[in-house]
């Protein structure tokens, strides 16, 4: 599914091939020993998918191995001065401190986000170079500088081809991801109340069908909340790598502010978990009749199709780099509209939740004009208000207990009592995750005054578009 993978393939085996081509002369293997071997081994531990990746390793292993190659050498000297018998205590004792304070430091937050290969490197190579200096000086001396010397040239081999041979640059990733994200958000709102607001089907086997594709694995929309929902490491370790990168692209801005991508993703999450919820309303076995889900249908479109757009309208102004402050505001705007029209319309038939067949009568007297907006971009070709006189007799739950035999007519009863509140759970939460909106584009709008995105007018925007 993605080309760059097997580009990146070919690129490790270029980058092997070169430091192979490096042993393989007969100069280099007779002055470097056993230690020529590390270019190979630094170009399969250093060499990552993206630039931001290859250069956190190349870096890290570079400069722990420098710091524990002076460090090492260093004790090593004065080791010297302390006879046999303290030269082996001095070695002892600073492998000791060298390895503690090193695993210390790699439980730092800070410092092991971004230093904790370079800790690991440091322990291992200060060990071997103060553990060899016991030998002779002379073997120190030359292990630390051949060590070196190998591993620069297998980060050097690295990081020319990885970043100036179809460089994968982990910002374009990371900003790419941020802006589908809030694409997936969009179309998960949109899927959930479309196919709650549908005719339900009513025949045994539609029922069973129903059955099956409440599974979680048969859930398209739930498989899409999940990965919007496990993103959170991805998106840590894209902008974690994105702050080791030079400018590039339309990144060029010195100090671009990776970071605050990830907290644009802790807000579109912080609303996915309410849309989640109210996808889980659709999945119910409890659900309300067909005619109580249509009275309120005409508002919740309208709210979600607000919704819908804002989100679809950040994601634009995300992929695009663009700060279109009308357009949010017009929008957000008309969200927070749709929303208090929601709230008024329960408050004035909160009657219905307890007298559902009132519903009916008064779909019945509804006039043919007042029918409910549909979304424009919705290729669906069934709409959720149909003139079809499908009519939902029982919920799922109690025609399918019913056919089995399993509940007696009380227990039906209580179930269908309680299922005629199920609309209110499902309004109660698109108004939650409505409301939840509003913090996330504060957080879109933060993070395009940071990057300095372009400023753009609702007119401009627009003409782009349609080029």
């Amino acid at each position: 599914q993605d080309p760059r993978r097997l580009i990146h393939a070919a690129k490790v085996g270029l980058a092997l091939s070169l430091s192979s081509l490096f042993m393989l002369v007969e100069e280099p293997p007779r002055l470097l020993g056993e230690n020529a071997i590390w270019a190979i081994k630094t170009v399969v531990v250093v060499f990552e998918f993206t630039v931001g990746a290859t250069l956190s390793k190349g870096l890290n292993r570079g400069l722990g191995t420098l710091a524990a190659a002076f460090l090492g050498l260093g004790i090593a000297h004065l080791a010297d001065f302390c006879g046999h018998i303290g030269e082996a205590s001095i070695i002892i004792t600073s492998v000791f401190l060298a390895g503690a304070v090193a695993t210390f430091l790699r439980f730092i937050p800070k410092l092991k986000a971004k230093y904790d290969y370079g800790l690991l490197i440091f322990m291992l190579t200060f060990s071997l170079i103060s553990v060899s200096s016991y030998q002779t000086s002379e073997t120190s001396f030359k292990t630390a500088s051949t060590r070196m010397f190998t591993i620069l040239v297998g980060c050097g081999i690295s990081l020319v081809i990885c970043m100036f041979l179809f460089p994968v640059w982990a910002g374009e990733d990371l900003h790419a991801l941020s802006s589908r994200n809030f694409e997936t958000l969009a179309d998960c709102l949109q899927g959930s109340v479309e196919e709650y607001l549908k005719i339900p089907e009513t025949t045994m086997q539609a029922v069973m069908e129903k059955e099956i594709q409440n599974r979680a694995d048969n859930d398209d929309i739930y498989v899409k909340y999940r990965a919007l929902l496990s993103s959170s490491q991805t998106e840590e370790s894209l902008a974690n790598f994105a702050g080791w990168e030079p400018p590039h692209g339309k990144f060029l801005k010195c100090g671009y502010p990776w970071p605050h991508y990830v907290k644009v993703g802790a807000a579109l999450r912080h609303c996915a978990y309410a849309s989640m919820a109210l996808h889980g309303c659709v999945r119910a076995e409890v659900q309300a009749p067909y005619e109580l889900r249509q009275v309120f249908g005409t508002e919740i479109l309208k709210v979600t199709k607000s919704a819908t757009e804002l989100l679809r309208q950040v994601s634009v102004n995300i992929r695009n780099m663009e700060h279109c402050q009308e357009n949010v505001d017009a929008l957000l705007v008309q969200m927070t509209a749709s929303t208090e029209s929601l709230q008024e319309f329960i408050d004035a038939h909160s009657h219905l939740f307890i007298h559902p067949t009132m519903a009916t009568a008064m779909i019945a007297t509804r006039k043919p004009s007042n029918t409910p907006p549909t979304f424009e971009y919705s290729t669906d070709p069934e709409s959720p208000f149909s003139n079809s006189s499908a009519i939902d007799p029982a919920p799922r739950t109690i025609h399918r207990l019913a056919t089995m035999g399993s509940y007696t007519s009380l227990s039906m009863q209580s179930i269908r009592s309680a299922s005629n509140f199920s609309v209110a759970t499902f309004t109660s939460l698109l108004i939650e995750t409505v409301a939840r909106l509003e913090n996330l584009v504060e957080a879109a709008e933060c993070l395009a005054e940071l990057a300095r995105f372009k400023e753009v007018t609702s007119a401009s925007q627009q003409k782009i578009h349609r080029r």
